[in-house]
């Protein structure tokens, strides 16, 4: 093997996680069952370190912006390294992720989903009495599925009847789209700024 002593096997144990975390800027997790949370990334998270990473990662928005990519097949250990040294040209941008990553699941997810969904039904409950002379705030949510390359007509609609409804009615919108990527493709890195700028996209 290459670099032995570099090398963890994840028996789920916080002491390995640590091991394979606490001491490097970055770490290449191998995630074979990639449509289910990894305990290893979300660890990684805590342990500060910038994972390597093609599974899944949609628990939290913009979790894609705070891990690095790398192409596992066919695997190659000078591409990988190559890869390592262009992310940590750009490190800041990536840390400034992942301490928006702790904060998500340190405090935001942390606490039982009884506990937070009480805390949306109060905040519903609130809108619901609050009033305007005249008016009362509407319940309502428009939900807009969208295809990944619509970045014009998604535009489209927040510039014409997305606006209408925004700023005439009160009502929310929201594009829905498919799994996010971590690649670095153009169109990735368009829709990682199209979601920084608007907020209003959900994959």
């Amino acid at each position: 093997a290459v670099m032995p002593e570099h090398i963890y096997f994840d028996d789920g144990s916080v002491e390995t996680h640590e091991k394979a975390f606490l001491g490097y800027r970055f770490s290449l997790i191998a995630d074979a069952a990639n449509h289910t949370i990894s305990l290893p990334f979300i660890r990684s998270v805590g342990y500060h370190t910038v994972a390597l990473f093609n599974g899944y990662v949609e628990v939290g928005a913009m979790v894609f912006n705070g891990i690095a990519d790398f192409v596992d097949e066919p695997f190659s250990l000078p591409g990988t390294l190559e890869a390592i040294q262009k992310h940590n040209e750009h490190l800041g941008a990536l840390w400034h992720y992942q301490r928006i990553l702790q904060d998500q699941l340190q405090y935001r997810y942390n606490r039982p989903f009884e506990e937070r969904l009480l805390s949306q039904a109060c905040t519903l409950c609130r809108l619901r009495a609050w009033t305007v002379p005249g008016a009362e705030p509407p319940l309502v949510f428009v939900g807009i599925y969208s295809a990944r390359a619509n970045f014009r007509k998604r535009q489209i609609v927040r510039e014409t009847w997305g606006r209408v409804l925004r700023e005439e009615f009160g009502f929310r919108y929201t594009f829905f789209l498919g799994e996010a990527s971590p690649g670095g493709t153009r169109d990735e890195v368009l829709m990682r700024r199209e979601v920084e700028r608007h907020g209003d996209i959900v994959f």
